[in-house]
């Protein structure tokens, strides 16, 4: 698999940085983070997933926007795929940033990354529904569970409803 190598951190805009995030062991090689300069610190926008990597480049990439994970103060995250939500509870641990997250994917955090017998169920109801081979009806069930490892499972703090405007001082997000 040919990789496509992440551009550098840098300022997209006075007070703005993109980060690209590396993806370990997925075909999409990174996911670009953004921090937003705010008074005291910075905000995230889609940090990326928990793995050392990508613990490292985000670290790495707030250096060059001179800030550290410590000066975290929110972390935006647009839907609870792993590549976007999974390093937001590690980073509340280490800073004491609030998470922000809609609604919808709030009441899915505990279903997908921390009591997914219930989803593992209905996934193989489902799957089984549509005609798989009994054979592989296991498997395909638990095809989405090993990216669980990726995520730091954790509510957020902040529900960002349709047209709600996330507490970013100095930005209209």
């Amino acid at each position: 698999m040919q990789t496509t190598p992440a551009p550098p951190a840098g300022q997209v805009l006075d007070g703005l940085w993109s980060i690209p995030v590396p993806i370990p062991g997925s075909p999409l090689p990174y996911v670009l983070a953004y921090a937003f300069a705010v008074p005291d610190g910075v905000v995230l926008v889609d940090p990326g997933w928990n793995a050392p990597e990508a613990l490292a480049a985000l670290t790495e990439g707030l250096g060059v926007a001179g800030a550290r994970l410590e000066d975290v103060r929110g972390v935006l995250v647009t839907h609870i795929h792993p590549d976007h939500y999974g390093l937001a509870a590690r980073i509340r641990e280490v800073s004491g940033a609030w998470v922000g997250l809609h609604p919808a994917d709030a009441a899915l955090v505990t279903d997908r990354y921390e009591d997914v017998d219930d989803l593992l169920e209905r996934t193989s109801r489902w799957v089984g529904q549509t005609g798989a081979p009994a054979a592989d009806l296991a498997e395909l069930r638990d095809a989405s569970m090993a990216l669980r490892r990726f995520v730091v499972a954790g509510q957020p703090d902040v529900l960002l409803g349709d047209g709600d405007r996330p507490d970013v001082p100095g930005w209209r997000l």
